[in-house]
């Protein structure tokens, strides 16, 4: 069994703040690194900075407040889900989410009013002020604990700052949303399909991608305003097969011309290459940690680009969370070993890495990695937070 390790450090999200994370990170133009949280069954989720130079976590807003939703028969806005996009204004875009929407029936008995739905929202880095820009697929109906009758919460966002256009899937129906940012309108070009994508990468030609619940690829092209489905299926898939080979999470290089991502079902990494004015091009990369074996695989939430040009990502082999990487120039994989979080627990007894649901690179060149040790349970606080490590 491999006993390679390699040593990351363990911030803890602040009190009260949070006991998840997925896919909400991101680096800002003042190198402060922005995390959105996840508060299950406890409140609203909270918009966190964590400040590099000095070590010190922020917390920026509580989204019941960004939101102005008080009221206790309401579900709460207790997710942000959604990627965290920074527009080239410097202001950071997204979407808010709920645990409860989908929770339980006795749960969701509790708020009377259901689920308004998710909404965009803005954080202004120079103002530290927030702004509600609404609900664009609400509740039709004023009562209820029905979750089909709910509002649609945003689970997955994009941004083109050329264009000045947001781009968002809902939970739980998948509908694909175009929010232009100078007007405030919302263009809803209907279901993707059954599952609502996790990720989307918007190429340097303004085409989005992403991919439906068959793990085929699609394309968005706002110069024709419509979806199309490509002829591409992510690596190892089979048409028709139905198994959850979607990635979990994608990540874009700087040219904006290349997307890696993995397949769940076959354990392999890919590149989709989508040059303008080429056909895209779909590259299997073989498996991202390990020999080639038989599944299941880890699913892999946190993949991001560095500052040197490696695909990292987090993923677990043998139940055991590990750090590796992908050169795409050399087109070589490496294993940097089992996470160990140095300074979350005493020398002769070291906390581990549990979970890892978000990932960026800072402007510090170190890689941030949102999640869990490997002590607590999926509800506690104090395991919660950010793993960093520096190439």
């Amino acid at each position: 069994m491999d006993t390679t390790y390699v040593d990351l450090e363990f911030v803890p999200f602040p009190p009260h703040t949070g006991n998840a994370i997925f896919s909400s990170m991101t680096c800002g133009p003042d190198g402060i690194m922005y995390i959105g949280t996840c508060y299950y069954h406890s409140g609203g989720a909270h918009l966190l900075g964590y400040h590099p130079d000095t070590g010190r976590m922020e917390d920026l807003g509580n989204m019941q407040d960004v939101c102005n939703e008080h009221d206790p028969e309401l579900i709460f806005q207790s997710k942000i889900h959604t990627q965290l996009c920074v527009h080239s204004d410097g202001k950071i875009y997204f979407g808010t989410h709920s645990v409860e929407r989908d929770a339980e029936d006795d749960v969701r008995a509790k708020f009377p009013k259901g689920y308004l739905g998710g909404h965009w929202a803005v954080y202004d880095p120079r103002t530290k002020r927030f702004r509600d820009l609404g609900i664009p697929v609400p509740q039709k109906v004023e009562r209820t604990t029905e979750k089909l009758e709910y509002g649609e919460s945003l689970i997955t966002m994009n941004i083109d700052p050329q264009r000045a256009t947001l781009y968002a899937i809902t939970h739980p129906q998948a509908t694909f949303l175009v929010y232009d940012i100078a007007s405030g309108v919302t263009t809803n070009l209907g279901s993707i399909g059954e599952f609502p994508a996790r990720s989307m990468g918007v190429a340097s030609d303004g085409r989005v991608y992403t991919y439906n619940h068959r793990n085929h690829f699609l394309r968005y092209d706002p110069r024709k305003g419509a979806l199309e489905t490509l002829p591409l299926l992510v690596p190892g898939s089979v048409e028709g097969d139905g198994k959850q080979n979607r990635p979990w999470a994608m990540t874009m290089d700087d040219t904006h011309t290349k997307i890696y991502g993995h397949g769940h079902a076959c354990g392999h990494l890919f590149e989709l290459v989508c040059r303008p004015g080429e056909d895209p091009l779909l590259n299997d990369l073989g498996p991202a940690i390990g020999e080639e074996r038989e599944g299941p695989f880890d699913w892999i939430h946190a993949i991001t680009i560095g500052k040197d040009g490696w695909v990292y990502y987090a993923t677990k082999l043998d139940n055991r969370l590990h750090l590796a990487r992908y050169n795409p120039a050399q087109r070589k994989r490496d294993d940097q070993g089992i996470i160990r979080l140095a300074n979350a627990g005493p020398k002769d007894a070291p906390e581990f890495g549990g979970e890892a649901w978000a990932s960026a690179a800072g402007a510090d060149g170190a890689i941030y990695i949102g999640g869990k040790t490997a002590s607590g349970d999926h509800l506690t606080e104090e395991n919660t937070g950010i793993m960093i490590y520096h190439p």
